[in-house]
């Protein structure tokens, strides 16, 4: 904005302007359902745009020629350095904690501010001691290895697999004269989505057995663990799900996901069947605590039911969610409904 008008010179211009543009997009976007109203996004973006003027407004300083340039320009840097300390600040803190931070999509900080929240179930008051674990780690070599002998049984000579890297996945393509595959792994727990482009729009899907698809499974070296309960679909989807199925310090939770073309060939395989190890026993906090912590507002609620007045609180049981570290972690899953709909909040449970 300084480069449009000598105004914006003044950083109280260039910051209401600023702000003034982030909300009409964020007032839009929640107007048109297109998203939720952060205030995340509002807070970060004020952020990048205070250190862009600072950085713009140091370097014309510098270009003026006047005198004392460059310690002016060095006050303009200083929000900057600033910022990078408290982000060092909050690397480092983060680093330190034996935890991460859960990650729950679709889920946004309670807000009981003039809510009205009814427990109709009955809570226990006992701490315990439960496992937590950590899936396993990947990283870019360790999934190169993993996608070449995914790929293996794939006629592949003279063919070399594109490597797409991103902060928190990788995409593999894998392009033949006659086909297309495409296969994204995730760094935090090696869960991963293969497509295959094959076929066109207009070809069929078909209905196929367990049998024939644990074989055409083993095609892409993939084993369904004992356990797993298999299930169709009328979209010709195919589902073997396990429910946390312990085999000494290891733990099976998840599920897989396909889609079959009417020759047998697979389409897609989502894979979401991770083994974890545990890694020690943690004590919980009963579900007396965490419904006080609901009360506070410290839980996450289905963005879906944030303008939600009234809660009714049915029941309660314990599940495994995954932080940022990796770790899966023990929460407490509040079943919910008001005002005509269900939902669910989750605590986090660590004491």
């Amino acid at each position: 904005m300084p480069l449009l008008h000598n105004k914006f010179y003044k950083v109280k211009w260039t910051m209401t302007a600023s702000i003034i543009f982030i909300l009409a997009i964020e007032f839009t976007q929640l107007k048109t359902n297109s998203r939720v109203f952060d205030v995340d996004d509002i807070f970060n973006n004020s952020i990048g745009i205070l250190i862009g003027y600072c950085t713009i407004m140091s370097v014309l300083n510098i270009r003026k020629g006047q005198k004392n340039r460059f310690s002016k320009a060095l006050k303009y840097t200083l929000p900057l350095f600033i910022m990078t300390i408290i982000f060092a600040g909050m690397v480092i803190y983060y680093n330190t904690k034996e935890f991460g931070i859960l990650k729950l999509p679709g889920y946004i900080k309670m807000n009981t501010k003039n809510v009205d929240i009814k427990f109709e179930t009955g809570l226990d008051s006992g701490e315990y001691m439960i496992p937590i674990y950590k899936a396993p780690d990947f990283n870019s070599n360790k999934t190169k290895i993993f996608a070449e002998s995914f790929f293996k049984n794939i006629n592949t000579e003279g063919i070399e697999l594109e490597e797409d890297l991103y902060t928190n996945l990788v995409y593999y393509w894998l392009k033949t004269n006659n086909n297309n595959y495409v296969l994204m792994i995730k760094f935090l727990d090696g869960s991963y989505d293969y497509t295959n482009f094959l076929k066109h729009e207009e070809t069929e899907y078909i209905n196929m057995d367990e049998k024939i698809l644990l074989e055409e499974l083993s095609y892409f070296n993939i084993k369904i663990p004992e356990g797993a309960i298999f299930s169709s679909q009328n979209d010709n989807t195919y589902t073997w799900k396990i429910d946390k199925h312990i085999y000494g310090d290891l733990l099976t939770d998840g599920q897989l996901e396909c889609i079959c073309y009417d020759d047998g060939t697979i389409e897609t395989i989502k894979n979401n069947i991770i083994t974890y190890t545990k890694v020690k026993d943690v004590l919980i906090i009963s579900e007396k605590e965490a419904a006080e912590k609901i009360l506070k507002g410290n839980a996450w609620i289905f963005f879906s039911a944030e303008e939600i007045n009234s809660i009714k609180v049915l029941d309660v049981y314990m599940d495994y969610k995954l932080d940022s570290k990796g770790f899966y972690r023990p929460v407490y899953i509040f079943n919910c409904k008001g005002d005509g709909q269900k939902f669910e909040i989750v605590v986090d449970i660590l004491k």
